[in-house]
């Protein structure tokens, strides 16, 4: 499972070695209660099961990575819960959703992933297995050019644009028809209604907007250029930090596994990425898109590492 906070990702491997994939709603831990997030970690698993024609006790490994999920008060709940689930365990692994991008990224669980998806999260895993994180800190903190962060700048650009605070570009109106809305100020019910993980992936989708139409519109630039000095930030100070590990080699060059929404539509903020980072003279850093998917990731986590 790779759960983030839009979506759950799943696949299932059958007895027959093929591999079925799918997704349901996502869910964050640090958002919701106990019982909603297991209700949708529950939907997540019968839709696997369902989608391979398998019972649930005919499962023998699972692996999770999940949004908000990486300190042990919070995996070990999520453990026990899914032995209660899936009675015929025999190896279970939980973590952080950046960790089996990683490890689906480059084939081990070391270097460096960026995660950018509704919010954002960098981790640095060093050879001798130490790690480092910087973000993660939810939109409301930290979360600088996530999905949620960049459709937030979107939303504030746009609100001045009808203000007259802000010269217009056709970024107001593409939000608008994105959403469906006639008149800017619709935006306030369209917002505040929502809530929790709802308000946050709507927030998030608007990104896909700003993206688009970062090429030919001035606002909608603006904003993609900051996401991408606040992401580049993320990988450096994580970089940092593993030369000051003890025994670390510094300066060395890594691997930096660039997951999530935000890069999922294509290589232009990729590509906007590795500018950032070798304008500031950062060579040491190769960016590389995952190959599969990070819930074969968190699969094959359950099949290394799972206990």
């Amino acid at each position: 499972i790779d759960g983030g906070a839009t979506h759950i990702k799943w696949c299932i491997r059958t007895p027959q070695g093929k591999l079925v994939e799918g997704q349901s709603p996502g869910a964050n831990r640090q958002l919701l209660e106990w019982e909603p997030y297991c209700a949708h970690l529950d939907a997540a698993v019968n839709a696997a099961l369902a989608a391979a024609a398998v019972p649930p006790a005919s499962i023998e490994r699972i692996g999770m990575g999940l949004a908000g999920v990486d300190r042990p008060e919070e995996i070990d709940p999520i453990k026990r819960w899914a032995r209660t689930k899936l009675s015929g365990l025999k190896k279970i692994w939980v973590g952080n959703d950046a960790l089996p991008a990683l490890r689906e990224g480059v084939g081990k669980l070391q270097g460096i992933v960026l995660i950018a998806g509704t919010g954002s999260i960098c981790f640095g895993l060093a050879p001798d297995g130490r790690t480092v994180r910087v973000g993660g800190w939810g939109g409301l903190i930290g979360d600088e050019g996530s999905g949620f962060w960049i459709g937030r700048e979107a939303l504030q650009a746009a609100a001045k644009m009808s203000d007259g605070r802000k010269k217009e570009t056709p970024l107001l109106a593409k939000l608008l028809e994105h959403v469906k809305l006639d008149k800017p100020e619709d935006l306030i019910k369209w917002a505040y209604q929502r809530k929790g993980d709802d308000q946050k992936a709507a927030v998030a989708e608007l990104a896909t907007v700003v993206v688009a139409l970062a090429n030919d519109d001035p606002a909608a630039r603006d904003i993609v250029k900051r996401a991408v000095v606040q992401l580049a930030s993320h990988i450096e100070t994580v970089a940092q930090a593993l030369d000051r590990l003890p025994g670390s080699k510094r300066g060395i060059s890594y691997a930096v596994v660039c997951s999530g929404g935000i890069f999922s539509s294509g290589t232009g903020l990729l590509d906007a990425l590795a500018d950032k980072l070798y304008e500031k003279g950062h060579s040491r850093f190769t960016l590389v898109l995952p190959t599969g998917s990070a819930a074969n990731g968190a699969l094959l986590l359950a099949d290394e590492l799972g206990n």
